[in-house]
């Protein structure tokens, strides 16, 4: 068994060029010993999670679809809304939300919501790979998730 603590895992913030979208993330599976770049599915896992906190008023990343890819969502903290193809929907801490390939998103946390740097929307983001993959401007992610 291979144990971590979200504490002991660094947080790795990106911000776009622009500002619009910024999101930190801590790579929960490659502190667990995943390895991105491999071809070796036992160094792969089958599945990406990944902790993301985003800032008050920002978006994740633009909205955005992956071809071969899943995603599970878990809200920890923090209000936001969540931008998919038959609209809006506003999400609260305990909310679980799915895209499934070539579906749509994009999160955006409330402005004005908590206070300090540390509350956020949290969130847990299952995805499921479809190919060996690399962080890009089009990646989505939430707080903890599953991905990559």
């Amino acid at each position: 068994m291979k144990k971590v603590n979200l504490n002991e895992i660094k947080e790795d913030p990106w911000q776009s060029p622009g500002g619009k979208y910024a999101a930190a993330f801590k790579g929960i599976s490659e502190a667990l010993g995943r390895e991105p770049a491999s071809f070796d599915l036992s160094k792969r896992h089958p599945f990406d999670l990944e902790w993301t906190r985003v800032p008050r008023g920002k978006s994740n990343f633009p909205y955005h679809a992956h071809s071969a890819q899943w995603e599970l969502y878990l809200v920890i903290s923090g209000k936001g809304t969540v931008r998919h193809k038959d609209g809006r929907t506003e999400v609260v801490p305990g909310d679980a939300f799915i895209f499934g390939p070539d579906e749509p998103h994009q999160l955006t946390r409330a402005e004005g919501f908590g206070s300090g740097r540390r509350v956020g929307t949290g969130i847990v983001v299952a995805r499921r790979i479809g190919a060996v993959r690399r962080r890009s401007a089009l990646d989505g992610a939430a707080t903890a998730t599953i991905r990559r």
